[in-house]
């Protein structure tokens, strides 16, 4: 299924640090139903630049309940996008945005009494503010716990309304900031947010038995850590919801899917349906993944990332077999069930048949 993009006003933007803004886009009438998220989604963006059309993932930080559709765009060192964004643009501009997406999320439910853990580094905030009040909001029996990491006070992304739900709701929300780029005088508010720190947060703030879900958004060595610290805590996996921010440098598990590799040098067959036409290509066993020769042919395959973090171009294989280079969010029964990262997948088989309009 092609992605749909659709120009939204820019109705309002707010520096929350020297390098991040939050950008809030207006959402008419007639598409207020297809703009429904939940907390912890995200939305595409796209932009061009001279002939180059850039595409990227941004996390939603608003509380669905709050009417506005607010994303955050940090500034990063030879991001194209990230930079124009903070610099260049402005309120009143269109800004090419598709309806919201994503499995990191939460679903709220005002009888439950859940003990919720937020573990979120840097921009990983993003979808946590939006989990954040959501639950504070909308869940008045569950308590949470934040634990925040960034490198100084002044990196601290939406501290201000952060600060601001923990006034609200002292008897419910724990609030910890823990800074590696400066000393603080509590031992757990100093250092990375890691598996040691984790520790000590489960030895003397949160016990790990109460829990009711973990989620944990950043980089990929902090969420390797987290999971597995967690894990070890005795907390179930899947009571633990991950959401990786930025490059991975970890863990991009090479996948085979229906194993089967084929000894042939040349390539493949491979049909590729979107919005129900099938084309074929061919793609090579080494090389370009199926998702960039599709693209190159022509095909509206949905893409964001292109490094198997974002879940955009997910497929599902229906005949032949492929492989991963690396899986950062498919879960293993979705592997299973055929489904595959198209940007990072190459044929295996002399045949392959892949569909993007099984999502």
């Amino acid at each position: 299924m092609a992605q749909h993009f659709y120009p939204l006003v820019v109705s309002n933007i707010r520096r929350e640090t020297a390098d991040c803004v939050s950008i809030a886009m207006r959402v008419p009438s007639e598409l207020r139903e297809q703009f429904l998220f939940v907390a912890g989604q995200y939305v595409n963006v796209r932009s061009r630049f001279g002939d180059q059309e850039i595409r990227r993932s941004y996390s939603i930080c608003s509380a669905p309940a709050s009417g506005e559709l607010r994303i955050a765009v940090k500034r990063v060192d030879g991001g194209q996008f990230s930079q124009w964004a903070n610099s260049l643009l402005r309120e009143g501009d269109l800004l090419d945005t598709t309806p919201p997406d994503g499995r990191f999320r939460y679903v709220p439910n005002a009888s439950h009494a859940r003990r919720v853990l937020l573990l979120a580094a840097g921009s990983g905030i993003t979808p946590m503010l939006s989990i954040l009040t959501t639950l504070l909001e909308t869940e008045p029996l569950s308590q949470v716990t934040l634990i925040y990491g960034n490198r100084r006070v002044r990196d601290i992304v939406f501290k201000e309304s952060i600060e601001d739900l923990r006034d609200r709701f002292l008897t419910r929300f724990q609030l910890i900031h823990t800074l590696s780029g400066e000393v603080q005088e509590s031992p757990l508010a100093s250092g990375r947010l890691n598996a040691e720190k984790l520790r000590d947060v489960f030895s003397s703030v949160v016990d790990p038995a109460l829990l009711s879900d973990v989620y944990v958004c950043g980089p990929s060595e902090m969420i390797n850590e987290c999971v597995d610290a967690t894990i070890a805590a005795g907390v179930a996996p899947p009571l633990i919801h991950k959401e990786l921010f930025g490059a991975p440098r970890a863990r991009g598990e090479s996948v085979a899917v229906q194993s089967a590799a084929s000894n042939a040098e040349e390539g493949a067959k491979v049909t590729v349906t979107a919005d129900g036409i099938a084309r074929q290509l061919h793609v090579g066993f080494r090389g370009e993944s199926i998702l960039e020769v599709a693209l190159a042919a022509g095909i509206d395959a949905p893409f964001a990332c292109k490094a198997g973090v974002c879940c955009t171009c997910r497929a599902q294989v229906t005949e032949g077999t492929v492989r991963m280079d690396a899986n950062f969010t498919l879960e293993q029964d979705e592997i299973d069930r055929g489904f595959v990262l198209s940007c990072q997948a190459h044929p295996t088989s002399p045949t392959v048949a892949l569909s993007f309009d099984t999502r």
